[in-house]
């Protein structure tokens, strides 16, 4: 009875599905989602989802816009799967069921695939069971990603189509491969896994040619041809990113600082034995549990692997997929036969390639590759996430193989072997039937105010860009009180644009508006705050109390009356722990534009002086105002500062990278300074002591060019009588009740820029004398002609070393009163930390682990700015990571790596509070994410002040004349707007022929976007058509710019509002449109030209 069962076609994929369906029940909590790390939401929000998929070449909810880097596109199926299944289920559960299926979809595929060659069934069960529940599965499940998880149900169905249609070729194969490949495009989602398929493809139709030489080839050129129509909607768009973005991408400051720790992290796992064992580096990563405990967030499958029994059973399983392997290599070697598993020899080569970045030739390799091509090497930063379901897949071939030989040797025993072998896997997979199967801290209950903000923003404008509070760190992995973390799941359910961290990698001015805005915020600067909103046209602010951090002045009581402070009279909607704020003033999509000033451009800064100063403005080469410094900032790498700077004859010296460009001017520039700015409390002075007078000066910036040296000073010099001083001898002063009498050689104090300042004399005879004094009425008009004298410029500016008075050495480090950590706090790996301290300096080593050095910097205030000039070295390994960060605020202020290229390093910290606070901690952290030894040496670290503020006010103008007005602003409400398109009708809007006008696009800049000027037309179906082929048939706006030194812009013509429409587009998203018309030709020829029922190979 029970062979008669067991032989029944359905009853081995009868006994998966029931396996799977316990395997839900086990590891599914009632109530919960499935939320956390990265993730796929649809569910949110299935309207959203379908346009990301259909109009998401530019993904427009992007922050301030990017271009997709991944392949939203191929999320289409994805989602409409769950939209039907969210008839059916519960909303929380369809995460859940959809991992599950794929799961179960696998092992289906698995099944069917072996059953096909090994004509075994309980063999091809085995191979199922194996593949479905294998150490590289459940690392691919446990914190899951739809891409993977399609990837894992895909790949043994695909391959099965493919080597079927190899074998025979009909119409009913071709037509159910095109439409599986169509079905399971989402596994293009992160296109490099779409790349590791390829190389299963390519495996195939190698092997298949070397078996049966050039009839394939038709073959193959066909199923080529089927997998590229059906994913061409979301690859061509990919491929034109990759090109265009892939090196912005590579140097944004969350990839600068985490893709080659990420790498060696992968590389950790790279051994033999871990390939052998199927051992990747999720078994090594570490969270903070629920209770704030440092953990390994697969501690239940460790202490499982380590087990004497499972260990043993895992051998076993290596020994056996080791002697599969051995069997298809003998069978060709010896026999010229090309077996079932020889279709994946050259596979197994990529993936050992791939991952064997610890096994010797396979690691030479994989390192030459990653060197001659750098984008590969950002690519496949995670190479595990990418080949682990492929090496999975192989490893269950071989496996399979290998037991097949072994019960072909003891046939006598064959049903003993196989049972024994479904027992072991059942005890090697036991922690999946204990609720382990998904990493448990994933099965949350997300508060429902989320569900109700996303229903408030479905009422509201699509295009009004958020701002998501709290803002306190760079890093795009998200904590929330109530559990979850990961890049986010909340910007799935709402469509407007949200300015989220998780972004960043994308859009360099995404990156951009999260160092003004965490600026803003963490100096509690009221106008920088507003100005950010206004350049980055926000129109709602969503402050998540939810959000879990350390920093002090970005708690939700704080930014709530910080909030309230600067915007009185907004509008508030409260929902539980989340608070939404309209503005009552719309930031439209598109403007026109007047009188912009012209400014040179810059990157990265911590604000915007050229807009805080003047508002609007256009960036350009050819500009009528340059700001010396417009960026001093150091917050991502050394390479990439915009300034040398050097500590010379007790001077700062400091000059722009690049020679300023000088065009369109006369025969002089005006060199010109804004008085001390506000948020800059303190101003450096001397006192010098004449006799009954007593000389405040302030201290100056010179500034040099070839033929020019000039001193700016912030105030005119302040002289003090005491007629009553002469003949006395001074024994004291103090300056606003601090003694400055015994300052060091420099002789600086500092006074109060803005406040009235006291000084008080003590003399021998104990005669004592007070005077007030203040800069209000001493202000210089800080302006200055420098004459022409090429048509380039040179400069550079230098300030006295001034640091603080009760500081004796120059180098920090000397009076040893740092802290050392080895290995720090927040690492559990098993691996070796020291240090050794010698007269050179102090050396950090690291092997899979990290050494901290602490030193905190006492009584520098932090309303003036200062430098650290730093002299480490870079012996082997990564670079030295550096922090400095606020103790009173609680907030990483800098974060950074030292440069592995270069002993010299800068870091410049801006005013960072109006308050009188002081102290500074710099924690260097030395990293081994590997079996690499990672030795840094930290010579000496200087340390100084620098008038930040005031020097970002330096900049040069073509005139003199204070002539320049704020732009006009008109807001133009489109005729219509895609995500990708915007039609604009100027008939209403006359142009002006005596200013130079332009249109602004609210999105951020990129040269894909094109404007064009069509003809208006009475018939509909005509401006249809020219509105979405403007490319066709109108006349395109040729002078792009970049505005406000993040959005689009384009030069009008005065005659443009003449009968016209301008139409302005991102073209990137008809590569999509023409993929999906290639799709459906490419069916329809299918179906007409396979009309035969079998056609032979």
């Amino acid at each position: 009875m029970l062979k008669k069962i067991t032989q029944n076609n359905f009853f081995f994929p009868v006994l998966l599905a029931l396996i799977s369906f316990i395997l839900f029940f086990i590891n599914y909590t009632p109530g919960t989602f499935l939320v956390g790390w990265d993730n796929l939401f649809p569910e949110l929000n299935f309207a959203k989802a379908f346009k990301v998929g259909l109009l998401g070449v530019w993904q427009w909810y992007r922050g301030l816009g990017s271009e997709d880097g991944l392949a939203h596109a191929a999320t289409l199926p994805h989602t409409l799967i769950l939209f039907l299944f969210s008839k059916v289920f519960p909303l929380n559960t369809l995460r859940y069921i959809f991992q599950i299926l794929m799961h179960l979809l696998g092992g289906l595929g698995m099944y069917y695939l072996l059953l096909k060659y090994k004509k075994n069934a309980f063999l091809a069960f085995i191979g199922a069971i194996f593949y479905e529940f294998n150490l590289a599965t459940i690392q691919i499940f446990y914190a899951p990603l739809e891409v993977f998880s399609i990837h894992f149900a895909a790949l043994p169905f695909l391959l099965y189509l493919i080597l079927s249609l190899l074998e025979k070729k009909t119409k009913k194969l071709i037509i159910a491969f095109f439409l599986l490949s169509l079905l399971t495009v989402s596994q293009g989602f992160v296109p490099t896994v779409f790349i590791a398929y390829l190389f299963a493809v390519l495996s195939i139709l190698i092997t298949a040619y070397l078996k049966n030489g050039k009839t394939t080839l038709k073959t193959g050129f066909l199923i080529i041809s089927l997998i590229f129509v059906s994913n061409a909607f979301w690859l061509m768009p990919f491929i034109h990113s990759a090109i265009t973005q892939g090196g912005i991408i590579k140097n944004t400051k969350i990839n600068q600082l985490s893709s080659n720790s990420i790498y060696e992290r992968n590389t950790r796992r790279g051994g033999v034995l871990d390939l052998l064992y199927l051992k990747g580096f999720m078994l090594d990563t570490t969270e903070d549990d629920r209770q704030k405990n440092l953990e390994y967030i697969m501690k239940d499958w460790n202490s499982h692997i380590n087990n004497p029994l499972i260990y043993s059973i895992m051998s076993t399983a290596a020994l056996i997929f080791l002697i599969g392997i051995t069997k298809t290599i003998y069978k060709i070697y010896k026999h010229k036969k090309y077996s079932f598993e020889s279709y994946f020899l050259f596979l197994l080569f990529v993936t050992w390639l791939m991952l064997g970045t610890r096994v010797p030739v396979f690691s030479t390799i994989n390192s030459k590759i990653r060197d001659i091509l750098p984008l590969f090497g950002e690519a496949f930063r995670f190479p595990i996430t990418k080949f682990f379901t492929v090496y999975s897949f192989i490893y269950t071939i071989f496996f399979v193989s290998g037991l097949e030989l072994i019960i072909s040797l003891n046939y006598k025993f064959k049903k003993t072997i196989s049972i024994i072998a479904f027992i072991l896997l059942f005890f090697y997979a036991l922690p999946v039937f204990r609720g382990n199967f998904f990493y448990p801290i994933l099965k949350l209950k997300i508060p429902g105010e989320y569900f109700q903000a996303i229903d408030y923003f479905k009422k509201e404008k699509k295009s009004g860009r958020i701002m998501t509070l709290p803002q306190a760190s760079f890093w795009n992995w998200q904590f929330y009180t109530w559990g979850s973390r990961g890049s986010g799941f909340l910007w799935y359910g709402i469509e407007q644009p949200m300015l989220e961290r998780p972004f960043d990698p994308w859009n360099k001015y995404n990156e951009q508006y999260f160092n003004e805005i965490f600026f803003a915020l963490q100096t509690e600067n009221e106008k920088l705050f507003q100005n950010t909103i206004k350049k980055y046209d926000i129109e709602f602010i969503l402050l998540d109390g939810y959000r879990s951090l350390e920093s002090k002045i970005q708690q939700k009581d704080k930014l709530e009356n910080f909030i309230a402070k600067v915007y009185p009279d907004i509008q508030t909607v409260r929902y539980g722990n989340l608070t939404i704020y309209k503005f009552i003033e719309k930031q439209p999509s598109v403007l026109l534009t007047n009188s912009l000033r012209q400014a040179s451009p810059f990157y990265y800064e911590f604000e915007d002086s050229i807009y805080n100063a003047q508002g609007n403005y256009l960036t350009s080469e050819d500009w009528d105002t340059n700001y010396l410094f417009p960026s001093l900032f150091t917050n991502k790498t050394q390479a990439d500062l915009d300034f040398d700077f050097d500590e010379q004859n007790g001077e700062i010296v400091i000059s722009p990278k690049q020679e300023l460009k000088l065009t369109n001017y006369e025969d002089r520039l005006f060199l010109k300074a804004d008085p001390y700015p506000d948020d800059t409390e303190l101003v450096p002075i001397q006192v010098i002591v004449e006799d009954q007078n007593i000389l405040i000066k302030t201290v100056g910036v010179i500034i040099i060019t070839k033929n020019y040296v000039t001193e700016i000073q912030p105030y005119d010099g302040i002289t003090l009588n005491f007629p009553n001083l002469k003949n006395q001898i001074i024994t004291e002063i103090k300056l606003n009740g601090k003694t400055i009498n015994s300052f060091d050689t420099s002789n600086y104090a500092f006074a109060y820029a803005h406040l009235d300042n006291t000084i008080y004399l003590k003399t021998a005879s104990d005669r004592s004398f007070t005077r007030e004094f203040s800069f209000t009425n001493s202000v210089k008009n800080l302006v200055y002609e420098i004459p022409k004298d090429s048509s380039s410029l040179r400069y550079k500016i230098s300030y006295p070393i001034i640091r603080p008075e009760d500081w004796q050495t120059n180098n920090v480090l000397e009076n040893k009163d740092y802290l050392i950590e080895a290995p720090c706090p927040d690492d559990i790996q098993p691996g070796s930390s020291l240090f050794e301290e010698s007269d050179v300096g102090i050396t950090l080593k690291a092997q899979n682990s990290t050494t901290c050095l602490h030193q905190y910097l006492y009584g520098l205030v932090h309303n003036m700015g200062i430098y650290l000039n730093i002299q480490a070295k870079n012996v082997s390994g990564a670079p030295l990571g550096f922090v400095l960060d606020n103790p009173q605020q609680n907030t990483n202020f800098i974060e950074t790596i030292l440069n592995p290229n270069s002993s010299k390093n800068i870091i410049i910290v801006p005013s960072s509070s109006k308050f009188f606070y002081s102290d500074y901690g710099t924690h260097f952290k030395n990293t081994s994410s590997g079996s690499d030894l990672t030795v840094n040496q930290i010579n000496w670290m200087n340390v100084g002040y620098i008038p930040y503020s005031w020097i970002k006010t330096f900049k040069l103008e073509k005139n003199n004349e204070n002539t320049y007005r704020s732009p006009s602003l008109t807001e133009i409400k489109p005729d219509f707007q895609n995500k990708y398109q915007y039609s604009v009708n100027l008939q209403n809007f006359p142009l002006s022929e005596n200013q130079d006008q332009y249109l602004y696009l609210s999105q951020s800049f990129n040269s894909d976007w094109l404007a064009y000027r069509i003809k208006n037309d009475p018939n509909k179906l005509k401006m249809f058509i020219r509105n979405n082929l403007p490319f066709l048939y109108g006349s395109r706006l040729k002078e792009h710019v970049l505005v406000n030194n993040w959005a689009n812009g384009w030069k009008l013509d005065p005659n443009s509002n003449n009968n016209s429409n301008i139409v302005v587009i991102f073209w990137p998203q008809y590569l999509q449109y023409f993929g999906f018309i290639l799709l459906i030709g490419s069916f329809i020829w299918v179906l007409r030209y396979y009309s035969k029922n079998e056609i032979n190979s």
